[in-house]
């Protein structure tokens, strides 16, 4: 019998592309989100931040790609504190985590740098 190996993947997406799923997976009676046919794994977003709002173990963040507007929320310890040196409103990042619809929509981050060049942003 063939051993069963788990799919590991990191999606590149845009707002707009998650907004569709979101849509679509209300109106489903699984209600799961589903990308291209497949419920994601990993999902990784360049984007800009418009917003931020630190909390003592969470950062809000309100970010825009250019295809929509999405809240992002990063939840920190004091390891990760040196992630957010520097970044602030106006700054491009690239953002990895999972999507979360309870107790909103919103974009559960995992990690976070700021965006080196501007090819990440037109082909990330």
């Amino acid at each position: 019998k063939p051993r069963q190996e788990e799919k590991h993947t990191v999606l590149p997406v845009s707002i707009r592309l998650l907004e569709t799923a979101a849509a679509r997976a209300a109106e489903s009676d699984s209600g799961s989100l589903c990308i291209h046919g497949s419920e994601p794994g990993m999902l990784l977003i360049v984007a800009v931040v418009e917003a931020w709002v630190q909390q003592s173990m969470s950062v809000e963040f309100r970010i825009n790609d250019g295809t929509g507007r999405l809240k992002a929320r990063y939840y920190i310890t004091d390891r990760q504190l040196k992630d957010l040196e520097g970044l602030g409103a106006g700054q491009y990042v690239s953002l990895f985590g999972n999507m979360r619809t309870a107790p909103e929509f919103h974009f559960a981050v995992a990690g976070l740098r700021p965006v080196r060049t501007a090819d990440e942003v037109s082909y990330h």
